[in-house]
């Protein structure tokens, strides 16, 4: 069985679409996409600083970096959307979900459509990030639903809430 390797100072991969995947690179601020098959270079994209998380889905990659998020096409590689003072939350099948660090708020951007267009803003459930009398508010995207939940930590009593992606 034959292997491919990539030589050179990476940061880290990020596998997480099924056409290609991404590597960071330790000496350019850069994100670079790759073939899964030969690993050609697809495309790369600078970065601002440390790579904070990547979601790709529907065609569209967003990747959320020190200066706040872009989002690329897939195929690509090419600019569709930039966002400032945001950070990734998680996502669904075709939605990103991000933490909007200015107004607190939980923002929802469509990975399908061309624009990497918003759907909708809502104020972040719980009311704040870090509520005082629990831990720090999590999220997850699981069956077209986004999950909230944040834990007691004295008494591991959680708050819970659904929302419909």
């Amino acid at each position: 069985m034959g292997g491919l390797s990539l030589f050179g100072a990476y940061g880290g991969w990020l596998g997480r679409d099924p056409a290609l995947f991404m590597a960071t690179s330790v000496d350019q601020a850069q994100l670079t996409a790759y073939s899964w098959t030969d690993l050609t270079p697809q495309w790369s994209v600078p970065i601002d600083g440390t790579l904070y998380g990547v979601a790709s889905l529907g065609g569209t990659t967003a990747i959320a970096d020190s200066g706040g998020l872009i989002a690329v096409a897939t195929a690509t590689g090419q600019l569709v959307n930039h966002l400032t003072n945001v950070s990734i939350v998680t996502a669904g099948s075709r939605v990103v979900y991000l933490y909007d660090r200015q107004t607190g708020g939980l923002l929802a951007y469509d990975g399908t459509s061309t624009g990497f267009a918003k759907l909708w803003q809502i104020d972040e459930p719980g009311g704040v990030r870090t509520m005082p009398e629990g831990g720090p508010l999590q999220y997850t995207g699981v069956a077209g639903h986004i999950v909230a939940y944040q834990t007691e930590p004295e008494t591991g009593a959680v708050q819970l809430w659904v929302l419909r992606e």
